[in-house]
């Protein structure tokens, strides 16, 4: 494995225990007691508005790949979004 694989692999692991340590320390059960009490109509809402909100940043980045001369699709573009978002959601920015 080259240098960079090994320093890759050393942020995942970190970050893997990271995620291990604090789901260990956090208790989930007022976490689930809060979206239990939660407005359904609300989350609804809050997670159209993200849906929304991903679809435009895709739509956008087609059109920018379109004028910089490398189309790649309004759906290629969408997928790229999303996993760039779960992406920065789930990995520390340093990885």
């Amino acid at each position: 494995m080259t240098r960079r694989g090994l320093l890759f692999a050393a942020k995942l692991l970190v970050s893997a225990g990271l995620l291990a340590f604090l789901l260990h320390r956090v208790s989930l059960a007022p976490v689930l007691g809060r979206l239990a009490d939660a407005d359904a109509g609300l989350l609804l809402a809050a997670f159209l508005a993200f849906l929304l909100q991903m679809a435009l940043t895709g739509l956008r980045y087609a059109r920018v790949g379109d004028a910089l001369g490398a189309p790649m699709g309004a759906a290629t573009a969408l997928r790229l979004v999303l996993v760039g978002h779960f992406l920065g959601q789930a990995l520390p920015s340093a990885v």
